[in-house]
């Protein structure tokens, strides 16, 4: 799941007022992709095609997080600390018969109550000098600056090495 698209229509809708709003089991991990990352990922594999298969299966790892791991770290770059809070599934339940996402967003629900992650085996022997952004400022860069605590950087480069605290 991108990051950015679920985290502004769902998880940090309301993360201003201090709620962290979450679809599915809180306990149990979840993959997710940090779309620059995804897309650095991507044009480094498009620009190797000619020595890859026709058809070549390279999951992307990204994070592998749980709900409270997520709250936890996003916990870690705001001003203002949040709780859990459980999505409620009634409204989408309720348009159902009208509105066609709903219907395909809930047939999707049990992944949210699926545990899962991706092995990122394949991508790291393409490409071995890969090297995703710290989970902090992935966040960080998702989130409007106004909920961002001071000494967050968004933008800031990383060297190897550095790590900001990541799960």
């Amino acid at each position: 799941m991108a990051l950015e698209k679920l985290a502004a229509q769902i998880l940090t809708k309301d993360l201003a007022k201090g709620r962290f709003t979450y679809p599915g089991n809180p306990d149990l991990p979840h993959a997710w992709a940090y779309l620059p990352d995804l897309a650095r990922a991507a044009e480094a594999l498009a620009e190797m095609r000619e020595d890859l298969p026709v058809y070549t299966d390279v999951p992307f790892p990204g994070y592998t997080l749980s709900g409270r791991e997520m709250l936890a770290a996003l916990n870690r770059v705001t001003v203002r600390a949040a709780r859990l809070k459980s999505m409620s599934w009634l409204p989408m339940q309720i348009s159902r018969p009208f509105w066609a996402v709903g219907r395909c967003l809930l047939e999707m629900r049990y992944l949210w109550n699926t545990a899962h992650c991706l092995d990122g085996t394949r991508l790291e022997a393409l490409l071995p000098g890969f090297r995703k952004t710290p989970l902090d400022i992935a966040l960080a860069s998702a989130l409007p600056s106004a909920l961002l605590k001071g000494d967050i950087q968004p933008d800031q480069s990383m060297t190897a090495g550095q790590n900001p605290g990541l799960i």
